[in-house]
């Protein structure tokens, strides 16, 4: 909305409200319609209008457009923004090695990342959620207020300067590793070993195993006492996947969209190996998955194969989400 209103010269401003978005704009009167048909028709990336409420204001003396502070006052009347998978911009900055966020596992930019497992209240700012206690540093500050920048009002915004910590613990809660590489890497390596690893990752923790390995496979089957029900499996890539599934157009779209759903997917025949029988018993269709967090994207580029991937919850049981569950 605010590059739309700079575009069409308008003045005014925009605000978060508990209801939803709120904006005063002001301008000759083919800019202004033009501005209310832009937003119904092609509204920002990731928004979705539900209704446009209109009204005539007194004559603005602001020479400008610009975003001000979210009004929390009202009653709560909005669809709560759910979240993202991980953009491919954001792909790419994790694996370019020149770049400031190479390898760090919480990139995210107003395109992708968390929303709903983070917020706290109403309206949708940083200091109503999760991410409140971490600081920017000066370099995320001035993406964040940079109106040609993709973090442009990123709430989730940090890098490795301004850090979300990343631990890998064993089963007693021992730290054994807390830099991001070093996690990774070890962790890949317990993977291939047949270790079950806890991931927490957005929304939960996520129990993850070589999809490769019939013995470990059997041991999640046990520890969940989920003895038939098929598992979902999380690949590095589309392409990697369609090694094992046949992936079709329609299909390919939903796996690389940004909801990154659970897709079901025929099994091509040679990849009917025993391990794959304990993932889905008796099927001829497999669970796939896309890695939509950039940490479970680290994992499985770093692990380079398929991954059991299913929740930590007791079959009933709420979502586990705090490390002491």
């Amino acid at each position: 909305m605010f590059h739309l209103a700079h575009q069409l010269h308008l003045r005014g401003w925009v605000s978060n409200g508990v209801d939803g978005v709120h904006t005063e704009v002001s301008g000759n009167e083919a800019s202004l319609r033009q501005f209310e048909q832009m937003l119904r028709q092609s509204p920002p990336a990731r928004a979705v209008v539900t209704s446009v409420t209109r009204q005539s204001v007194g004559k603005s003396d602001l020479k400008a457009f610009e975003i001000i502070e979210s009004n929390g006052s009202g009653t709560p009347n909005l669809l709560l923004t759910p979240d993202f998978a991980i953009c491919e911009p954001c792909k790419n900055d994790l694996r370019d090695a020149n770049n400031r966020r190479s390898g760090y596992a919480f990139t995210t930019c107003l395109q992708c990342g968390p929303r709903y497992s983070i917020i706290k209240g109403l309206p949708y700012d940083r200091p109503l959620t999760t991410m409140a206690s971490f600081i920017m540093c000066p370099a995320c500050e001035t993406e964040y207020r940079s109106p040609e920048d993709r973090r442009f009002f990123s709430q989730t915004n940090s890098c490795p300067h301004c850090a979300i910590q990343l631990t890998l613990r064993d089963a007693k809660g021992v730290s054994l590793q807390t830099h991001t590489t070093a996690v990774v890497s070890e962790t890949a390596r317990l993977l291939k070993q047949g270790n079950i690893i806890a991931v927490k990752g957005i929304g939960g923790y996520l129990l993850l195993v070589d999809a490769r390995n019939a013995r470990a496979i059997q041991e999640l089957r046990h520890r969940k006492n989920r003895p038939t029900k098929p598992f979902a499996v999380l690949f590095p890539s589309v392409e990697q996947a369609a090694a094992c599934v046949e992936i079709r157009d329609a299909e390919r779209e939903e796996l690389e969209s940004p909801e990154s759903p659970i897709v079901l997917l025929r099994l091509r025949r040679e990849a009917v190996t025993p391990a794959m029988q304990l993932i889905a018993p008796g099927l001829d269709r497999l669970g796939v998955m896309m890695p939509y967090a950039p940490l479970l994207l680290l994992l499985a580029e770093t692990f380079d194969g398929p991954l059991v991937a299913t929740s930590a919850n007791i079959s009933g049981s709420p979502i586990f989400f705090r490390d002491q569950d």
